[in-house]
């Protein structure tokens, strides 16, 4: 006897299939596997003549900062902090409302390099439980925060704390 299955079949990929979802886009925000903890996040840009898609890079950026503040029913403490690391042609704009109360901007007299402009970004980031660095020519998704800051909570079972985490734009 032959039995036809009038249900079609659709192939799913393991992770898929182990996180429950119906779809292979990532995690689900309502999955019960993706609990974001309410850490308070900062994000470091090194900034040099990216002109103005360093500015739009920024804007995306604190855009996703304030999607991640959305996501919590607690206050969570972020910020953005941009390092102008000596620009002369194409200076990163002071003030703006399109970053919010979070915007950092620190202007060094003179390039020092990208690493250096790093490291000065994370001073400022002192007291943060999170600090994501990302290049002023990278354009963010609008969920990237809360998906970085989601690895921290993947494995609730461990006793281990994690101190560093490495991702790439697609974690």
């Amino acid at each position: 006897m032959i039995v036809i299955s009038s249900q079609p079949t659709t192939k799913r990929s393991l992770r898929s299939k182990i996180l429950r979802h119906d779809n292979d886009y990532g995690f689900d925000p309502r999955n019960e596997f993706s609990t974001t903890p309410p850490l308070s996040v900062s994000c470091v840009v090194p900034y040099y003549e990216t002109g103005d898609l360093g500015v739009t890079a920024a804007r995306q950026l604190a855009g996703t900062l304030a999607e991640y503040r959305t996501y919590h029913d607690a206050v969570v403490a972020t910020q953005l902090v941009v390092v102008d690391d000596g620009s002369v042609v194409r200076p990163f704009p002071s003030g703006g409302a399109d970053f919010g109360e979070e915007l950092v901007l620190v202007r060094l007299k003179e390039n020092v390099g990208r690493s250096a402009a790093r490291n000065v970004g994370l001073k400022q980031s002192t007291g943060f439980d999170v600090t994501i660095f990302v290049d002023s020519d990278v354009l963010v998704q609008h969920d990237q925060v809360r998906r970085i800051v989601e690895l921290y909570s993947l494995d609730s079972t461990s006793s281990k704390k994690r101190d560093v985490i490495v991702a790439n734009l697609f974690t």
